[in-house]
C-alpha cells in the first residue's frame, strides 16, 4: 500500500492506479470470498511442493483444465467442445501415468498427491469466481488484485498462527539479513504479477 501511494504521487504520469476502499463492505462482500480461494491455492500449492517433487507438482497442476472444465460447466453454465473432452482424457492419463512412475520410483507422498488435487481445485474455482467478480469492480485488473492481495495477506496471518509458522519465524537466524529480504521481495512482487496477469488473461478472454 505504501508503494503504491509513493508511485501515485510520484509517478502519476506513467502509472494509474484505481482507488479502492479495500475495507468497505461492499467491497469486502464482493471480493473475500475470492480471496479465500486465493489463500487456499497458495497454501496447497506450497504444501503439494513441501511433499513431492516440481515434476511431480506440474503434473498436478494438469488437474487444473480438468476442474475448469467441469466448474465452467456447474458454474456458469457453459458448455465444452467434444475436442476438449478428448484432451481432457489425455491429460487425465498423463496425470495417472505421472503418479504411476512416482510410485514405482517411491518418491509419491499421499500427502502431496491431494494437496496437489486440491490446489488444482482451488487454482480452477479461483479462475472462475474471478470471472464473475470482475464485472463487480468495473473490470478493473489493479482494483481487483490489490484488494485480493490484501485481504490474502490478513487471512494468512491466522494459518501461520495456526500451524506454528510464527514462532518458527521469530527463531529464524537470518531473517534480518539482507538477502533473506530480497528473497521474499523478489517473491512477493513475482507472485503479486502472477495473480495479476491471470486476472488480465480471464478479462481478455472475456472480451
Amino acid at each position: 500500500m505504501l508503494l503504491q501511494e509513493s508511485i501515485k504521487q510520484n509517478i502519476p504520469h506513467k502509472f494509474k492506479f484505481p482507488d479502492v476502499d479495500v475495507w468497505d463492505k461492499h467491497t469486502m462482500k464482493a471480493i473475500v470470498p475470492l480471496s479465500f480461494l486465493f489463500t487456499a491455492m497458495i497454501a496447497t500449492n506450497n504444501l503439494c511442493l513441501k511433499y513431492t517433487s516440481v515434476a511431480y507438482y506440474y503434473i498436478g497442476r494438469s488437474l487444473t483444465t480438468i476442474f475448469n472444465v467441469i466448474f465452467t460447466f456447474v458454474i456458469l453454465g457453459e458448455k465444452t467442445s467434444k475436442s476438449c473432452m478428448v484432451c481432457c482424457a489425455v491429460i487425465v492419463f498423463g496425470f495417472w501415468l505421472g503418479v504411476d512412475q512416482e510410485s514405482l520410483a517411491g518418491s509419491l507422498s499421499f500427502a502431496g498427491f491431494i494437496f496437489g488435487i486440491l490446489g488444482s481445485l482451488s487454482l480452477s474455482l479461483y479462475s472462475i469466481f474471478t470471472k464473475k467478480v470482475l464485472p463487480k469492480v468495473n473490470g478493473e485488473v489493479w482494483a481487483l488484485s490489490y484488494a485480493n492481495n490484501v485481504y490474502a495477506t490478513v487471512l494468512l496471518i491466522p494459518m501461520m498462527a495456526l500451524n506454528g509458522e510464527i514462532g518458527a519465524l521469530s527463531e529464524y537466524t537470518s531473517l534480518f539479513e539482507p538477502y533473506f529480504w530480497e528473497i521474499i521481495i523478489v517473491g512477493g512482487a513475482c507472485g503479486f504479477a502472477i495473480g495479476f496477469f491471470t486476472t488480465l488473461q480471464i478479462k481478455v478472454c472475456l472480451a
